[in-house]
Order: C-alpha cells, then sequence, then structure tokens
C-alpha cells in the first residue's frame, strides 16, 4: 500500500513538471507572436538586407570567392565589422558570392538565358559555355537605360547592323610559363555603327566566351571550327538569328536591331587559322592579292606577279569572294595536290570555313579579313623593323645611342602615358643585327614622334646623308598619327593615308632592301579595310580588355571555361548598370567635386575623358586654334557634358611651333577645341618645346 501511494505521488510530480514545461512552451510560443506582431511589415526575420545582392555582386569581382568569404569571417571575428554586416553571411559565404556571380548569367529573356551551352565533339569538354549576343543585347537594354538610348540612336531602321568579331590568345598569369595548359582563346564582338567613343570603350565590347587553346587543338579544324559553330549562333539557318533581329525596349518602345556579319579583326596568326591560308610562312601571304608572292626571288616571278615589297598598289590582282571560294573548291577537289595549295595560298579543310555551304551565305573571305594596324605597325611590325634601321644608320654615321637616349630622356609624356623610359632603347631590345625593336605598342606609340623630332632637329637639310631616312621616318610617323584619331575621325584622311603608305613604303624599299615583311604589304590593306568597314577597328581596345578577362581566369582552375565567362557578363553588366554615365558619353569628368557658385552647383576635376582622349591637369594640349596651352582643370555644370576646359595659353616662338613661351592668359575652351595631348620638355619654367600634333600637318 505504501509503495503505491510512492508510486502515485511522483506520477503527480512528473504530470506537475510537464505542465509547467508545457506553460513555458505557450509562453515563448505568445511571446514570439507578439514580437512578430509588434515588428515592422514586409521584413522578414531571417531575409538578408535588400542591397545584399548588389553588394555580393560587387565583392565577386575584388578577388577569389573564397578569399573574400575568409576574409569576411576573419573581419567580422576581430570585431572590425558591425554585427549585422554577416547577417545572412554565417554559412555559405562562397556559396552566396557564387551565386551573385552568376545572376545575370542566369536571367532569362525571350531569346533564352544569358548564358548558354554548346555542344562541342570533345570529351574534354562536351558542353562550352557562351554568352548569347541576342540574349544579352536584350538583358543589357533591360538593365541599362543609357544602353538602350545607344543603340536606339545606332539602328537605322531597315539598315542591319555590322558585327564584327575579334579572337585571341591570352595566358593568364606567366606569359613565360612554358606550359600552355592555361592559354584561353578570348572572343569579343561588337556592332561597329556604335559611335567612335563606344567602339574604344572595353566595357562596351561584350564577351562570347573563352575557351582553353588546348581544347580548340583538339576540335576537328581548330580555330576554323570554332568560328563556323560561333557564326551559327549569330546566323543559325533556323531559329532566332541576327538576320530576324532581337527586339529590345528603350524607355518601353520595341526597338528591332539586325544585324549581318561585317568582318573578323584579329591578328596574322589568327586571320591564317581562320581562313586556313599558309600565312607568313607559305610563298602567298594576301588572300586579298593573287600575285603577291612572298619567299621567291624575283628572278623566278614570272610576267604580272610581285613580290611583297612592290610599292605600287596598282600591280596588285584583287581576288574577289567568288574567286576565293572557287579557287577553294579546286584545291579541294585535288586536296593531294600540296603544289596546288602552295600556288593558291590556301589550305583545303573540311572541317574549315570555307568548306561549310551555311557559312558561305555569311562569310566573305577577302572583305571580312579585316588587318588590325596595332599589329601590322607597332607590335612587330613595320615601326618595329624601322625604328632598328634608322637607329642603325644614326650608329653608322657616327650618332650613337646615347645621344638619342639623352634627347628621349628630356621629354615628358602626358600622364595617361606614364613616363620615358632610358632601356626602350637598350641592347637587348634591338638585338646585335638592328632587324627589329622589340618593344610593346603603348612605347612605340611614344618613341615615334620623339625620334621623328630627333631627325628634324639634327637633319636640317636635304645634303644630309640621312635626309631620306629622315622623311621615311617622319611619314611613319604622320601614319601612325591618323591612325591615331580613331574609328571615325581617321576616315576623313583616308586619301592622304594611301598618298602617305605609298611614299613610305617606296622609301622603305630603297633604304631598307631585304627588311620587307609580309605585314609590310598587309599595311597597304588598311585603307581598304577601312573603305569597306566605314570605320577604322584596332586591337588596342581588345588588347586593354584582355586586363579583365586575365584577372577573371587568374585563380580558376576548374571548369574555367564557364567560372570565366560568368565572371566577365558580371563584370559588364555591373558596369554598364552603375557606371552607364562614363561607358557611353563622349566626355566625362574623372572623381569631379561639386562646388556652389553664385548659387549654381559646378562640378570641378582635375581629370577628364575628352574626344581626344584622357587628360589630366598639368598636361599640355594643342587647340585646334593651333595654339599650345597647360591644362588646369575641368568644369562642367553636368559632369558629362559641356565640360570646359580651364587652361593656360602660351605663344610661338618660332615656325616649326615647337618653341613656346607663357602668357599667364587663362581661357576656358570647350572640349571639342583639344585636339590631343602633347609630348614636351620645358626649356625653363616659362618656356617649352613641344611636339606638334601630327593633325597639325594634314
Amino acid at each position: 500500500m505504501a509503495a503505491s501511494q510512492h508510486a502515485i505521488h511522483i506520477s503527480l510530480q512528473l504530470c506537475q513538471a510537464q505542465l509547467f514545461d508545457c506553460r513555458s512552451t505557450v509562453d515563448r510560443l505568445s511571446n514570439s507572436i507578439a514580437a512578430r506582431r509588434m515588428a515592422p511589415k514586409g521584413r522578414k526575420r531571417s531575409s538578408m538586407p535588400e542591397a545584399t545582392n548588389d553588394t555580393l555582386r560587387y565583392l565577386s569581382q575584388c578577388g577569389t570567392r573564397t578569399g573574400l568569404s575568409n576574409a569576411l569571417v576573419h573581419l567580422s571575428d576581430a570585431g572590425w565589422l558591425r554585427p549585422n554586416v554577416m547577417q545572412g553571411l554565417q554559412s555559405g559565404a562562397r556559396r552566396k558570392l557564387s551565386r551573385a556571380m552568376s545572376d545575370h548569367a542566369n536571367v532569362s529573356t525571350p531569346y533564352g538565358t544569358v548564358i548558354q551551352q554548346m555542344r562541342l565533339p570533345l570529351i574534354k569538354l562536351p558542353l562550352w559555355d557562351y554568352a548569347h549576343p541576342l540574349a544579352l543585347l536584350y538583358h543589357l537594354a533591360t538593365i541599362s537605360t543609357a544602353f538602350g538610348d545607344l543603340m536606339a540612336e545606332s539602328v537605322v531602321p531597315g539598315v542591319p547592323m555590322r558585327v564584327v568579331i575579334y579572337i585571341d590568345e591570352i595566358c593568364p598569369g606567366n606569359p613565360l610559363r612554358p606550359d600552355k595548359a592555361r592559354t584561353l582563346q578570348a572572343i569579343y564582338w561588337c556592332l561597329a555603327d556604335w559611335p567612335q567613343w563606344v567602339l574604344q570603350r572595353t566595357a562596351a565590347w561584350p564577351c562570347f566566351g573563352t575557351i582553353r587553346s588546348s581544347i580548340v587543338k583538339d576540335l576537328p579544324g581548330g580555330v576554323a571550327q570554332l568560328m563556323k559553330r560561333i557564326l551559327n549562333v549569330f546566323w543559325p539557318p533556323t531559329g532566332d538569328s541576327f538576320m530576324n533581329g532581337v527586339t529590345i525596349f528603350v524607355r518601353s518602345m520595341p526597338i528591332l536591331v539586325t544585324g549581318i556579319f561585317a568582318g573578323f579583326l584579329a591578328d596574322e596568326k589568327a586571320h591564317k587559322e581562320l581562313t586556313g591560308t599558309k600565312g607568313a610562312s607559305g610563298s602567298k601571304i594576301c588572300i586579298t592579292c593573287n600575285n603577291v608572292f612572298n619567299r621567291v626571288k624575283e628572278s623566278a616571278l614570272v610576267a604580272g606577279t610581285v613580290c611583297i615589297a612592290c610599292c605600287d598598289p596598282g600591280l596588285f590582282q584583287y581576288n574577289t569572294n567568288a574567286s576565293t571560294y572557287e579557287a577553294y573548291d579546286h584545291i579541294a577537289a585535288n586536296h593531294h595536290d600540296s603544289d596546288l595549295q602552295q600556288c593558291l595560298g590556301l589550305k583545303s579543310d573540311p572541317n574549315g570555313l570555307l568548306h561549310d555551304a551555311h557559312i558561305r551565305t555569311i562569310y566573305k573571305p577577302v572583305d571580312h579579313t579585316l588587318r588590325d594596324w596595332q599589329h601590322t605597325i607597332v607590335g612587330g611590325g613595320v615601326a618595329n623593323v624601322e625604328c632598328a634601321r634608322v637607329l642603325a644608320a644614326l650608329s653608322d654615321h657616327g650618332i650613337s645611342l646615347d645621344v638619342v637616349t639623352m634627347f628621349l630622356l628630356q621629354f615628358k609624356l602626358p600622364k595617361v602615358h606614364g613616363k620615358v623610359e632610358p632601356g626602350w632603347l637598350a641592347t637587348k631590345r634591338r638585338g646585335k643585327k638592328w632587324k627589329s625593336l622589340q618593344s610593346f605598342s603603348s612605347t612605340l606609340l611614344s618613341l615615334i614622334p620623339i625620334m621623328a623630332m630627333f631627325l628634324l632637329e639634327v637633319i636640317d637639310e636635304p645634303a644630309h646623308p640621312l635626309f631620306d631616312h629622315m622623311q621615311c621616318f617622319w611619314r611613319l610617323r604622320m601614319i601612325v598619327g591618323i591612325l591615331q584619331l580613331g574609328p571615325s575621325n581617321a576616315m576623313q584622311h583616308v586619301q592622304r593615308l594611301r598618298q602617305l603608305i605609298r611614299e613610305h613604303a617606296e622609301l622603305f624599299t630603297t633604304l631598307y632592301a631585304g627588311h620587307e615583311k609580309p605585314k609590310f604589304h598587309h599595311l597597304f590593306h588598311i585603307v581598304d579595310n577601312m573603305v569597306f568597314l566605314g570605320k577604322l577597328l584596332s586591337c588596342f581596345v581588345t588588347e586593354r580588355k584582355h586586363r579583365t578577362t586575365k584577372r577573371c581566369a587568374l585563380f580558376v582552375f576548374r571548369c574555367i571555361e564557364s567560372v570565366v565567362i560568368k565572371d566577365m557578363i558580371s563584370r559588364q553588366c555591373e558596369q554598364i548598370r552603375s557606371e552607364s554615365e562614363s561607358i557611353f558619353a563622349e566626355t566625362y569628368m574623372v572623381r569631379s567635386k561639386p562646388y556652389n557658385i553664385a548659387g549654381s552647383i559646378i562640378h570641378r576635376a582635375l581629370g577628364a575623358v575628352l574626344p581626344c582622349g584622357s587628360l589630366h591637369a598639368g598636361d599640355f594640349v594643342w587647340l585646334n586654334t593651333n595654339v599650345v596651352a597647360l591644362v588646369i582643370s575641368f568644369w562642367s555644370a553636368e559632369r558629362a557634358k559641356n565640360i570646359s576646359s580651364q587652361v593656360e595659353t602660351y605663344t610661338r616662338l618660332n615656325d616649326r611651333a615647337t618653341q613656346w613661351r607663357t602668357e599667364s592668359n587663362t581661357i576656358f575652351v570647350g572640349s571639342e577645341c583639344v585636339v590631343s595631348a602633347l609630348i614636351y620638355s620645358r626649356t625653363d619654367e616659362s618656356t617649352l618645346f613641344v611636339i606638334p600634333a601630327a593633325s597639325s600637318y594634314l
């Protein structure tokens, strides 16, 4: 009896404990419900702040996602971040950064997602991620009103826009690494109908995709097969195509954008791989001319044929697109005849561009081979050879390189171009045989006008034994000066450029016979490409874009094609969305500050981008009134429009317009009045020695 009473007592205690626990649970639930009712409506307790996605997309561009997530955690643990900063990021920070980077890539459009996949007949990479051009144009017009306005201004109803595709090989990391496993083929594109300033902005060139060169090598047909598949994305036989157009919405108004293929912009090596020609090492080095031969003695040339040293374009016999396809068909029917391939300069490739029936409706092999003047002239081209030969001639006549170097070091470059380096003319750059001056293209663009001015100062009369060398180099300086005017501005001087190229070639072959490279001949066709396209395109802008591509690929070791294109698209979309004022504006101020002057807000900056390029306070400029001026600052009420340059003008002291003295006269000029930045040397505090702009001699 006592035992049963004890058990009942224990049971009662357990029931009381459970009842107490239930009451505690109910109280906690009640308090939680009350707290939720008192909380502001529309806010979820566990959701991330609204701006977090934008922040994550920005952070994903600042480094590797693993490094960023580790840095955020350590900064939070150290107490350097506010407690709410890590809200929503306590776990899976790296995963959230990856998702943020893919936001733009996964956007759905009427033309599919921005990033799509292409099937390749390869085991290593069966599916290749690329940015679909129609979907990307639709998405960019959706997220950026400025881009939509640009397209609306560029489209002419009923006239298709012209698509130019660029391809080049890049190596993220150490370019001297013997293992080329990480070398990539980068493919960009643009619309040639965009204004000049847009074509010169790296953010405006969309990236189609990147793919490892080792993968392309395994692809039947190589680069040509890859490009055939890319052209089939732009202009497929069926489905959405640039031929039918992409409908974008600009301020809620639909605009139909159609496009045709306008050419490949590439260096000599890429053109060789695309067209299936023999290239610089073959007997026929030019797909445009059918009678120009290389590596053939002049005595062996038959009537009507010329060598690459020919200076008379009137002697060139031009191929047509139809004759090129006819020659290829003849080679394909006799593909075992190597002599025939050598004679016609083409290779038979059933996987190439010239072999595909559908591609023939898109691709015109003669018209669409767009030479790049960067690689033709200053990228291991004509200017590199001529600089070395001029220095050799100076040395032979007792003018040492030390004298030339001392003259170089007197000059200062515009701030955006850096400074003159004493190693520009070092022995290791020119070699012992003086065949070519190894240099970056940007260095040569600064070196050529200074060397031209040195020759003009030293060789002052026609009787001088180096007078013809000076005349030849001065024409090279004028050719480069015209080409530097830009895609649209250079078109005003086509006839003058054609004349200068011929005069330069005649002097070059006389003075430096035997030093003509295939690029010497391709220089003549730059003008032909300008006339065909109506614009002068170069690889300078795409070479600058390589910096972003390399940055995206530097620390990626798995699925590099997929990660890089997603990162590239994310960076471009974010930049166009947030910095459209600077990307699509012809002029804009850099890091401007507002000032209240007489009740009006006026912006002032020490740097600006004008039609002539980037300028900074302290630069000397050439005005359209043929006056030299010192830039003091830039002023504008709108930061990106109607920019006025505050300058101090100088007075000319000689007929050559090389010596100037300050007037201490400050004026304001419009952005259209500034022609170009100048290379200069100070004689004293008030006197300058400047190298006039090339346009002043036109």
